[in-house]
């Protein structure tokens, strides 16, 4: 699998320097062409890259105000900043993460796995004989599928900031669209 990961680096950085290059005029472009959907790219930006974001959208445009009251306002240039930032994390990510640990420096797990008990028991164990470096779950309930739905919402704002985001909403939201 290195190669794939290796080739989505590439182009994780390919699509970085684009931005870079390309991004805040592309934002102006949105900006004129429909302000609501440039509003909505700004506030996901804000709220899920730059750690603005509260529990309601209420929340997240105080907090953005706050922000604003004491830093500026949030420019253009910034926003394509915070997503070229995570672009180029995630494709050193991509690159340097090594799969025989599986952790990153900080601790995090780069997988995790939740399966049904049964066959795949021969190929691991249970904590605290387990021989993977990531969180790994067998459900003797064949509940698996639940079970790793739970641990993939522990993942998601991690995800969503490093790479979900940038990479997800570039294909799928018309205001994106606009940047990318």
């Amino acid at each position: 699998m290195r190669p794939v990961y290796h080739a989505k680096s590439d182009r994780f950085v390919s699509k970085a320097g684009e931005l870079e290059k390309n991004g805040a005029a592309r934002l102006a472009a949105l900006k004129a062409a429909d302000e609501e959907d440039y509003t909505r790219l700004r506030q996901a930006i804000a709220h899920l890259v730059m750690g603005l974001g509260g529990e309601t959208t209420a929340d997240t445009k105080s907090r953005i105000a706050e922000y604003e009251k004491v830093h500026g306002e949030i420019t253009d240039a910034q926003l394509v900043e915070a997503i070229a930032a995570v672009l180029l994390t995630e494709a050193f990510n991509h690159k340097n993460l090594q799969p025989i640990d599986g952790r990153l420096a900080n601790g995090m797990s780069v997988m995790a796995m939740a399966a049904h008990t049964g066959c795949n028991t021969v190929y691991g164990s249970t904590a605290p004989n387990n021989p993977h470096p990531y969180p790994w779950m067998n459900s003797l309930f064949q509940d698996g599928v639940t079970v790793g739905w739970l641990m993939g919402e522990s993942f998601i704002v991690d995800h969503a900031r490093r790479s979900v985001i940038p990479s997800a909403s570039r294909t799928s939201c018309s205001c994106a669209k606009a940047i990318a």
